[in-house]
């Protein structure tokens, strides 16, 4: 073996020639939608088989756990490095947006509803219920004035 060569014990895809962005590994579920990352895991010795184990057990459980696809994943006696791709689809943030979409959908369906109640009612039927909600307003206003005129009078004669 030369100076320089690395002797690999597992393998797994080919790597990608990009500019590398190192991350930890806990921040991979904020990664870029799309981006290409590094992993790069210091281990004790390994020796082929537990490095073929090791590469199917990262892989497995980032693709299970965080949606995260691997594209190549190299193990070496001393050290795994993965070449991962950000989730394809950003979780955290369409659920932090729930709240928000569920309230705007809640709003347009009670547009709707309102709009088809009133759609569905005559024209005519829609001014007597304007008509009959204005004496409900005006009505205790009136007999305030009215009261006040008779008391007007009752004092006014006495």
């Amino acid at each position: 073996m030369a100076l320089g060569e690395v002797a690999w014990i597992a393998y797994a895809g080919r790597p990608v020639q990009a500019k590398r962005i190192h991350i930890p590994i806990h921040r991979l579920k904020v990664a870029s939608k799309g981006g290409i990352y590094d992993i790069v895991i210091d281990v004790e010795e390994i020796d082929a088989e537990k490095g073929r184990e090791a590469l199917e057990k990262l892989m497995d459980s980032l693709w299970r756990e965080h949606g995260i696809r691997t594209i190549y994943a190299r193990a070496e006696p001393r050290v795994i490095m993965l070449e991962v791709m950000g989730s394809p689809f950003l979780w955290p943030i369409i659920l932090l947006l729930i709240p928000q979409i569920l309230s705007l959908i809640g709003i347009t369906v009670l547009g709707i509803t309102v709009y088809q109640v009133i759609s569905s009612i005559p024209s005519w039927l829609i001014a007597l219920m304007t008509i009959g909600v204005g004496l409900i307003i005006i009505s205790p206003i009136v007999a305030g004035i009215l009261r006040s005129i008779e008391g007007a009078l009752k004092h006014g004669k006495g």
